[in-house]
């Protein structure tokens, strides 16, 4: 019988403790005046931009920023990716800038990083590499957002339009375009950080309003307008041979052990039991980093991760050599009119 590994301590407690983000329990009511002076904190903060925007910096080309106001993923990075690519289509030449995860404290170091497709992922992040795989654009990363723009537009002049991967919060840097981005789990228990999940209100402006994979909920919308963006799940393939595929469907009546380790873990092990599989669900901490091997928990001879958790695990010759392992791509279309408004907002702001 297989021996159970026992997960990282540190990735345990960000598991409970996005889940209790989620509801009113410990956490909502423990930290409350810490939430209060949070909230009070970001509020200063973002009033002394608004009053003081000379103190912003504002980029030779146009910002887009594609956020949120409660913390955790919400789907962002696969919105990142598909709006490069449609800016792409329109003529534009992107570049991303991101804050990269930074496991354990890791220092970023005093220069913006570039992202190639070979990457380490513990030096940059593992949606920051996700992306650079997926567009091969020039993609950045840093804390200091401006100091990213500036080196990406340094290296690559002929770029055109930033996107941001997050961001929201960095008032630093003048943007031009604001996407807000909400999953399935909304504002949480409405509460601030650290007592829950908010980082701003939720009437926060901004120029659209976008709902992944969930209905649209017009009172988080600000009086922007909305739209419901779906993900489409792709064909499987094997880790250790991407040309190796399977169509989702065949996972129908199949026993299979489900990994993520994604904000939203729940979301992944839905889109496997819409086809009909029969899920073993191990949900991970947020950008887990796979130091220990979490595939040891089953016996499942089939096992399913997101494109997010493969680019580590890619990285690992103990993952690649486990055949067990296939992966669930995912992408993402825009509403045409969505891009309209970003086009015309870009138009606008720095001319055709």
């Amino acid at each position: 019988m297989t021996c159970k590994p026992q997960l990282p301590l540190r990735s345990r407690l960000e598991r409970w403790y996005a889940d209790s983000l989620q509801r009113k329990g410990l956490v909502y009511w423990a930290l409350t005046e810490e939430a209060a002076l949070f909230r009070w904190v970001m509020q200063r903060r973002r009033k002394k931009y608004l009053q003081q925007p000379e103190t912003a910096v504002r980029l030779p080309v146009p910002v887009i920023i594609v956020g949120n106001i409660v913390a955790g993923g919400a789907g962002k990075t696969p919105i990142v990716i598909a709006l490069v690519q449609a800016l792409q289509q329109q003529g534009y030449r992107p570049g991303v800038l991101a804050r990269g995860y930074q496991p354990k404290g890791r220092a970023q170091g005093k220069e913006a990083l570039e992202v190639k497709s070979d990457s380490a992922v513990q030096a940059c992040g593992d949606e920051p590499l996700l992306i650079r795989q997926q567009t091969q654009v020039p993609v950045f990363v840093h804390p200091n957002r401006v100091l990213a723009g500036q080196t990406l537009l340094q290296r690559y002049p002929d770029t055109n339009v930033l996107v941001l991967d997050d961001g929201l919060q960095h008032y630093a840097l003048v943007r031009d375009v604001e996407l807000v981005v909400f999953d399935r789990r909304g504002t949480g228990n409405g509460r601030f950080l650290p007592a829950g999940p908010l980082r701003e209100a939720t009437d926060r402006p901004r120029d659209a309003t976008l709902f992944v994979d969930t209905a649209v909920k017009p009172e988080l919308g600000a009086n922007s307008p909305v739209f419901e963006v779906v993900m489409e799940a792709g064909a499987l393939y094997r880790l250790y041979d991407p040309q190796q595929t399977m169509p989702l469907s065949d996972l129908s009546g199949q026993e299979v052990a489900a990994f993520a380790g994604i904000g939203d873990p729940e979301r992944f092990f839905q889109t496997l039991r819409g086809v009909g599989a029969k899920v073993e669900a191990h949900p991970l901490s947020d950008h887990y980093e796979f130091e220990v091997n979490p595939f040891q928990a089953t016996q499942k001879k089939m096992i399913v991760i997101t494109e997010k958790d493969a680019v580590k695990c890619a990285k690992s010759d103990e993952y690649v050599n486990d055949d067990r392992l296939w992966v669930l791509p995912v992408k993402t279309p825009l509403n045409p009119s969505l891009m309209a408004l970003i086009v015309n907002k870009l138009g606008k702001a720095h001319g055709p």
